[in-house]
Formats: C-alpha cells, sequence, structure tokens
C-alpha cells in the first residue's frame, strides 16, 4: 500500500496543479486504471440536476477482445448491463455474463452530497479486495476534493469573466487606481472614450485621465479632492459634457493598500432638462411652491419669492415663514383639516401676510402627497395673487352700494330700457310714487306717454342709440300711477358695451306738474308786476303836470283882476283838474299793490324750489 500512498499523493499534487479538466481526468482515469489493475477506466462528470455528462475521459490497457466491453461501457454508449454481483455504498459491481469480468461504478460525491460524476473500472476479476475498496474510495475522495476544486476555481473564473463583462456593459465611465495614483481597471466605456484598449491604461498614472473632466483638484488624479473620505459625490464639467462623479474607497489586497473607484455619470442631459424645468419653473407668473406638512417651503420660483416680498429664493428657503404667513393661526389648521380630509383643493381662497406686513390674497389649487401610510407627506401647490382683483371687487362694491343708494334717495324715478323700449330696471322711487313692478318691467314707457307726444318721444329715445347724445329735460305729459296725466321732465342717457354699441338708454324721469303751475302763476305775477311798473310810471309822469294846473288855477281864482266870466272857465279847469289827479291816485294805489302781490308770489316760488 505504500506505493499505492505515493501515487495518492502525486494525484493530489497533480489536482493542485492541474488547472484543465480534461487532462486532470485522463491522468486520473490512467492512474485509477493502474493503481487497480483494470483494463478499463473512465471518469463521467456530470452537470445541471439531471447528470448528464460534461466531461469524460477513460484508457484502456488491452486491446484484445476487452475492448469491444469496454466500448460499450464509455459515456454515451449502450450495451448489456449485466447482473449485480456487489454492491456497498457509493459503487457497485456488474458482472457481465459472457466475460470472465467485472464492472465496478463507484460515485463521486461532493461534501454536500451533491454528485459530481461516476468513476468506471474493467477488471479481469469479478471480486474486489477489502484493500482495493479502501482504494477505490480513496480515489473517489480524491476526485471529489479536485473536482470541487475545479468547479469553484470555474465558478470563480466565470465570476471573474461575468464581473468584467457587467463593469464594460455599464454605460457610465469607471476607472479604479490604487494608493500610488496608479490605474488598476477601467471598464470598456472609457477607455473607448479615449480611444485607448482598456488594457493600455492599467498601471498608467490618473493624469491620463485628466482630459475627461477638470474639477480643480491639485492631486495625481483629477477626480479626488479629500482622500480621508471614504465616499463622496460632486458635480464635475468638461467643455461639452457635465458629469456627476461617485468616488468610493475600499480596502486592496494587501492591509497597506486602498483602492479608489471613481464612477462618472453622464448628466448633461439630466442638467439641461434641470435648466429647462427651473427655466419653466420660475417663467411661470403664478406661484408654484413645495412645502412641508408644518409649513416650510422646499422649492418655490421666483414668482413666489416676489409675490410674499422676500429678496431671493435662498431668504424665503431658509426661514420659517409659516407663523408669520397666517394673520390668523386658526386659518392654517382649518387649511391642513380641508386637505387633509380632500386631498386636493381647487380654488381655494387664502389671506395670507407678506414679509413687510401687508395682506396678500390669492387662489390657491393644492395637492397633498401621501406616503405609503396615507400621511402627508408633502404639499405642492399653485398660487395666484389675487390681491388687485379684490381690492377692485371692494372698490367695484362700494361704488355699487354708493349708486344703489343714490339710485333709490333721490326723488326723480329711474328706469333703464333695453334696446327694444322695454323696462328692464325701476328705483325705488318708482315704486313709491305709486307703480307696479308688474306694470313696469317688462312693458314699454313709451304707452305712458300721452297719445300726441308718443312720437316726438320715441323719436327722442332713439336719437341717443343712433348718434350717442344725451337729451336733456324733455318735457312731456305722462300718465300718472292713478291714471291722471302728469307733466314730466325727461331725461335719456346711452350706456354702451365694449363694442362701443348702445345696450340700454337710462331716463331719469322728474315729476314737475306742481312746479309749472308754480311757473305759470310766476309769469302772470311777473306780467302784473309790469303793468303796475308801467301804470305807476305813467301816474308819475301825469301827475306832475296835474299839480301845476292846479296850482296856477288857484293862483288865477284868487287874482281879483280875473272877469267873472273867466272865473267859472277856471273852476271848472280846477274841478276837471282834480278827478284826474283823483284817477291818478287810483293808478299809483293799483300799481302798489300789484307790485306787492308779484313779489309774493315769487317769494313762495322761491321757498317751494328751495325746499
Amino acid at each position: 500500500m505504500s506505493r499505492h500512498g505515493e501515487e495518492l499523493m502525486e494525484l493530489a499534487v497533480e489536482a493542485a496543479q492541474s488547472r484543465h479538466l480534461p487532462d486532470f481526468l485522463e491522468q486520473f482515469a490512467l492512474r485509477a486504471t493502474r493503481m487497480l489493475d483494470a483494463i478499463w477506466g473512465g471518469v463521467a462528470v456530470y452537470r445541471g440536476t439531471r447528470n448528464r455528462p460534461s466531461r469524460h475521459a477513460w484508457t484502456s490497457r488491452d486491446n484484445g477482445n476487452r475492448h469491444e466491453l469496454a466500448d460499450r461501457m464509455r459515456p454515451g454508449k449502450s450495451g448489456r448491463s449485466g447482473n449485480s454481483s456487489d454492491t456497498q455504498g457509493d459503487w457497485r459491481i456488474l458482472v457481465a455474463p459472457e466475460e470472465p469480468g467485472t464492472v465496478a461504478f463507484v460515485r463521486i460525491a461532493a461534501s454536500d452530497n451533491e454528485r459530481l460524476g461516476t468513476l468506471c473500472l474493467i477488471r479481469n476479476r469479478k471480486t474486489l479486495s477489502a484493500d482495493e475498496k479502501r482504494l477505490v474510495h480513496a480515489l473517489a475522495s480524491h476526485a471529489a476534493l479536485s473536482l470541487e476544486n475545479f468547479r469553484r476555481f470555474s465558478q470563480l473564473e466565470r465570476s471573474k469573466r461575468q464581473w468584467v463583462e457587467d463593469i464594460d456593459a455599464i454605460s457610465d465611465y469607471i476607472v479604479v487606481h490604487d494608493r500610488a495614483w496608479r490605474i488598476v481597471r477601467t471598464n470598456r466605456s472609457l477607455a473607448t472614450h479615449l480611444g485607448v484598449p482598456p488594457v493600455a491604461l492599467v498601471g498608467e498614472g490618473d493624469e491620463h485621465v485628466r482630459q475627461i473632466a477638470e474639477t480643480g483638484s491639485d492631486l495625481p488624479c483629477p477626480f479626488c479632492r479629500d482622500t480621508q473620505r471614504s465616499k463622496e459625490e460632486y458635480v464635475a464639467a468638461s467643455v461639452e459634457r457635465i458629469f456627476l462623479v461617485s468616488t468610493s474607497r475600499t480596502p486592496g489586497v494587501s492591509d497597506d493598500d486602498t483602492r479608489t473607484i471613481h464612477v462618472l455619470k453622464d448628466i448633461t442631459d439630466r442638467r439641461e432638462a434641470e435648466r429647462r424645468y427651473r427655466e419653466l419653473f420660475d417663467s411661470i407668473q403664478e406661484g408654484l411652491f413645495f412645502a412641508t406638512p408644518d409649513g416650510r417651503f422646499l422649492d418655490v420660483n421666483d414668482a413666489m419669492v416676489r409675490m410674499l416680498g422676500y429678496g431671493s429664493r435662498e431668504e424665503l428657503l431658509r426661514a420659517d415663514v409659516s407663523p408669520h404667513l397666517y394673520p390668523v393661526p386658526e386659518a392654517r389648521e382649518k387649511f391642513l383639516r380641508a386637505l387633509s380630509e380632500r386631498g386636493v383643493l381647487r380654488n381655494y381662497e387664502e389671506t395670507l401676510r407678506r414679509k413687510d406686513g401687508t395682506l396678500l390674497h390669492t387662489l390657491q389649487n393644492i395637492t397633498a402627497v401621501r406616503d405609503a401610510r396615507g400621511k402627508i407627506a408633502q404639499i405642492r401647490g399653485l398660487m395666484l395673487d389675487v390681491t388687485e382683483q379684490k381690492t377692485f371687487q371692494s372698490q367695484l362694491q362700494r361704488e355699487r352700494d354708493f349708486n344703489q343708494k343714490i339710485l333709490n334717495t333721490t326723488q326723480s324715478m329711474i328706469l333703464v330700457l333695453d334696446t327694444a323700449g322695454l323696462i328692464s330696471y325701476a328705483n325705488r322711487r318708482c315704486y313709491e310714487a305709486g307703480y307696479q313692478e308688474g306694470e313696469l318691467i317688462g312693458h314699454r314707457l313709451v304707452d305712458w306717454v300721452e297719445a300726441s307726444h308718443q312720437e316726438d318721444f320715441d323719436v327722442q329715445r332713439w336719437t341717443p342709440r343712433r348718434n350717442g347724445h344725451q337729451v336733456e329735460n324733455l318735457e312731456l305729459r305722462v300718465r300718472r300711477s292713478d291714471g291722471s296725466m302728469g307733466h314730466f321732465s325727461i331725461s335719456l342717457s346711452p350706456m354702451r358695451d365694449e363694442q362701443n354699441t348702445v345696450n340700454s338708454v337710462v331716463v331719469v324721469m322728474t315729476d314737475i306738474t306742481d312746479a309749472a303751475l308754480l311757473q305759470a302763476k310766476l309769469a302772470h305775477s311777473e306780467k302784473m308786476a309790469t303793468i303796475g311798473r308801467l301804470v305807476s310810471g305813467v301816474a308819475h309822469e301825469v301827475n306832475n303836470p296835474l299839480a301845476a294846473i292846479l296850482g296856477f288855477t288857484d293862483l288865477l281864482l284868487e287874482n281879483p283882476e280875473v272877469p267873472a266870466s273867466a272865473r267859472e272857465d277856471l273852476q271848472i279847469i280846477l274841478q276837471e283838474t282834480q278827478r284826474t289827479k283823483d284817477i291818478v291816485q287810483d293808478l299809483l294805489s293799483f300799481a302798489r299793490a300789484t307790485a306787492g302781490a308779484a313779489g309774493t308770489c315769487a317769494s313762495e316760488q322761491r321757498f317751494e324750489a328751495n325746499h
């Protein structure tokens, strides 16, 4: 057995040194055949779970009639199996009935009992001694150990090749260097970019890859910045491309060596997309924001910064503005509660506070982004500044209320007619005058006008629509609410749309019936006053010569030289002159009475006009 021991030792040495499985199997089959004095020996190696031979080797020591039997026992051949004469453990012996020998099959199993192959021997003798059986087991153990080593080595080689293929398949640029700044490995993408084979860069300095991108590093490797950190990531740029450089440092083969791995990912397109997104994000005039549920902004656009009155995006993102934003703290709680219930808020009106404290009225569209547990993780929204619209609406509402009060408190009747002449609006004064809504809205105003004046009114009403001129103080007789005809002063004003087309007419009607009567009285009074002034003037002018006549007549009657016949004539003149004076006095009395009455009437009219 010492010879067999040496053979086994040599076999172990061959197995340890061999790297080619077919050569090892052939040498193993030859040694096993020789050690067991067999005329034929073979080894079949299986792969997969179906035990299909992947490798096999056999040898023969006798070219006689045993060769035909050996040929039938080769893997892949078919033949008669014979009768089993002995079975033990992982091997069995088959006795060939037509041949004076035995066929031994020995199972080669791994440490985990996985079947690796089969050792097959053909001998002249029909039995195996105990030492031969132990030898067969020893050979099977050597074969199993060797096959396991070959399998592990093969797996390692395949894994290494696969790793190299995987690295080369990556489109990112990968370079690995040692502590001495020498390149250990590059992938095919980087080598192709540099125009050299990958192996040509191995052992070279890192300055060969400096042309890819400039990072401003003073170290021999352009992509190393802080050699004390195990990982780092930053952006580097060349003239045309932008790269995201990811650096990792791992221990090398020896304890005092360190491998540095740089992965350069081309993010030019992504950066361009980010730039376009940012330009679009910032060019939108509405405020866009991303915020946490507690109110801290994660990102905002320029419009949002301007709306809230901050100097820059960084200032707004850096500051915790949520307590300042809401003038009423309860408003934020209400907002979060509504967002949590609905998930989306459309046209949500909210009043915020700018940095300077002024109020900002907004119209918002808010969306809640939830995590896997359904909790709100982020709030995204679009905000529209409606402060100006709110101010305008408030001002418009004030003006509307003011106009409505004027319309309802004026003493004139105000109506609005459409282009067909139908009444579409009437102020409160119309109803206070006794008119009912049913006889106003939807009816023609021209039907109220006296029949003799309807044509004139209709012409005047359409005049504004034709040339846009207003009609002021058109005096017509119009039917009152009690059926009587009154005297009204009517003014018509056109109202236009955006195309400068008249779409309605405003009619202002004032009942001047009483004023007209007073005006007539005033005219009569003025006439009488004029007559009184005329009479008074005439009386004064007549009264002066009458006084002279009376005076001289008295003097002549007192003169004794005047004859008696003349005295009778003078007496008649005196009587008639006195009668004329009485008539003049009556005219003066009439003139004073007329002037006093005219003054009183004018005063009354002025009083009524003022009150």
